[in-house]
């Protein structure tokens, strides 16, 4: 098997159409063991948060999603993993070409949704380190599997798979047009029972706080103009508002800005009602070798309802930089890979979509 160092010599430039393979001098020797070797032995507590300003006794439902799984723990601490990674391969980095990132990749942001399938959520997208993309994803790899009990050979193979599916994308590839059998499984339990889904949005909508109203008041009617100045043909009934409150979804956007509302839509009728999601952009300071896209999601998001919105237009995702908040139009279908619910052997296919979409990302032109 090859060790992941040996694998990320797939890791390329990405500032042309045609990248090249970094040499085997340029591979850091401290990833020569899997992604485990990410975490500095001299320095175990670069992992740990405080939890003092999280109140979490007060925040029950934070408090058990971040302890859930050691996985869990992982998505929460994303900021502190990137800082360790630009910490110890520090100088090998600054020798290595940036890359358009996804930033967060992990296995539970792989989703089958009304667009398709894939890797999704790009909170964290950023220029930076190709390595970090890599060694994020194979280190969630090897903690989703700890609960199945994966022999270290089964672990070897999906980081095997990973990378083979980077390479892939790195020459242009595509997922293949058949699902992986966990994805259609998912996509199987589709409902077109619209009801439920807008019941299920508001169970997820938690009281707003005065301020809270106001500035969501204000991000909308902007939202509204920003449509309208692109001829979005929508009237302003569309968007009165039905409900609305802070989201309580989420582990690694747990801190940030969340907003969920459901607006009128095109007619009076409950069942065409549309739930759209205001999200805090992810502030990545604290990560020194990157540096943030944080219209990343909804530019993504938008690529996507182009290449695959089918049926009924969706509203346009929109980013606002001086509020630093991304907008986009809930889909009534739309589930995450849970680890809970793969079986062994769902990771490898898993893993080699996961790996195509990095080796597109990166391949991807950095914004001026």
């Amino acid at each position: 098997m090859r060790s992941l160092a040996a694998a990320l010599l797939v890791v390329c430039a990405c500032t042309g159409t045609s990248p090249e393979p970094l040499s085997r001098t340029a591979v850091p020797p401290a990833s020569a063991n899997t992604a485990r070797a990410v975490v500095p032995a001299k320095r175990p507590r670069s992992l740990e948060v405080d939890a003092a300003p999280l109140r979490l006794p007060e925040n029950r439902d934070l408090a058990e999603r971040v302890t859930q799984s050691p996985h869990a723990y992982f998505r929460f601490i994303g900021h502190a993993f990137g800082a360790v990674v630009c910490e110890r391969h520090a100088e090998w980095i600054k020798r290595q070409p940036r890359a358009r990132l996804h930033g967060d990749p992990h296995v539970e942001q792989y989703t089958v949704s009304d667009l398709g399938r894939g890797l999704s959520d790009y909170d964290q997208a950023a220029a930076g380190p190709p390595l970090l993309d890599l060694l994020r994803m194979a280190t969630s790899l090897e903690l989703a599997t700890d609960g199945i009990a994966a022999p270290r050979e089964a672990k070897d193979k999906l980081l095997d798979e990973l990378l083979r599916g980077y390479d892939a994308g790195l020459s242009g590839a595509q997922p293949a047009q058949e699902p992986p059998a966990f994805a259609a499984a998912i996509a199987k339990k589709f409902s077109s029972d619209r009801k439920g889904f807008l019941e299920a949005a508001e169970k997820n909508m938690a009281p707003l706080q005065a301020e809270e109203a106001a500035f969501l008041t204000s991000q909308l009617a902007r939202y509204r103009a920003h449509l309208t100045e692109r001829n979005a043909g929508r009237t302003e009934a569309f968007f009165a508002v039905k409900k609305q409150g802070r989201l309580r979804l989420g582990i690694g956007s747990a801190l940030r800005r969340k907003f969920l509302l459901r607006l009128e839509g095109p007619t009076p009728k409950p069942d065409d009602d549309v739930v759209v999601e205001f999200k805090e952009a992810d502030v990545l300071s604290d990560i020194p070798c990157v540096s943030a896209i944080p219209q990343g999601s909804a530019e993504r998001r938008a690529d996507e309802q182009r290449e695959h919105g089918a049926g009924r237009a969706l509203l346009e995702p929109a980013y606002f930089p001086d509020s630093n908040m991304w907008v986009n139009e809930w889909l009534a279908n739309y589930a995450e890979a849970r680890i809970k619910k793969l079986a062994a052997e769902d990771y490898g296919p898993l893993a080699y979509e996961v790996g195509i979409a990095l080796g597109r990302e990166h391949t991807q032109p950095l914004p001026d």
